[in-house]
């Protein structure tokens, strides 16, 4: 089995601490990165995003190809070694330097989060100059794939719910499957998915109302959003 995950890709880091104060007391001197205090044995890297969701779709078994964006610097770089190592190929990965690649660092103590830092973008859709290299390498081996999953973090790749409906449609032309997980509900409209995916906390933000999760349990609140998304089964995940 052969699956496309495709959509907005991360670089997760992990800085692992000994206790707390060991995140307060390194010196920066001035034009020092926040790492330069921490030895590399404590600083671990890894796909986040829809890179996280081909991870463990790889993790199962199967057969991954991976599509995104990335910026043009040492995390795009990074992101696309890491897939040349754990899916044998990075060709669906468009780097531009109109981009900055999406970075999460967690410093992490003892099991816990203390700190998370983001380094980012806030630029909205990526042009259709990008998206328009992206399908264009997605397409070139003929849409061979036995599943897609769409994945939208609101990074820029799928930010406009006519780029996905658009590529949906090329999907069902070709009768795969196709998955949407997304934080943004209102974005897979009309997408006709075999099934979409979100929390219970965006479900909240697009039903315009508190759900709780006995109406989940017993479909009420549900019907209608997915009645609006168009879709043949939809998730919530209502996490603990």
């Amino acid at each position: 089995m052969k699956i496309l995950v495709i959509g907005d890709i991360m670089l997760d880091m992990f800085v692992n601490l000994e206790n707390v104060d060991e995140l307060y007391n390194g010196k920066m001197s001035e034009g020092n990165s926040l790492f330069s205090n921490y030895i590399p044995e404590k600083v671990h890297v890894d796909l986040g995003g829809a890179g996280l969701v081909a991870r463990f779709c790889k993790s199962l078994g199967v057969d991954v190809s991976l599509g995104g964006v990335v910026g043009d610097d040492d995390g795009g770089y990074t992101i696309e070694q890491i897939c040349k190592e754990k899916f044998g190929e990075s060709d669906l990965i468009v780097s531009s330097e109109k981009v900055m690649t999406t970075t999460k660092t967690r410093f992490v103590c003892e099991g816990h989060t203390i700190l998370r830092i983001n380094e980012e973008e806030m630029s909205g859709t990526l042009n259709d100059e990008i998206i328009g290299d992206l399908f264009v390498r997605v397409n070139s081996n003929g849409l061979d794939f036995d599943g897609v999953i769409i994945v939208d973090y609101g990074k820029g790749v799928w930010n406009d719910s006519m780029r996905i409906s658009q590529f949906c449609d090329s999907i069902r032309r070709n009768e795969i499957p196709c998955l949407i997980s997304t934080k943004y509900p209102e974005n897979a409209m009309g997408c006709e998915s075999d099934i979409t995916v979100c929390n219970l906390r965006e479900m909240d933000s697009f039903a315009s109302r508190f759900v709780t999760i006995e109406e989940i349990l017993r479909d009420r609140g549900v019907l209608a959003v997915a009645n609006k998304l168009m879709c043949d089964n939809f998730v919530v995940t209502c996490g603990k």
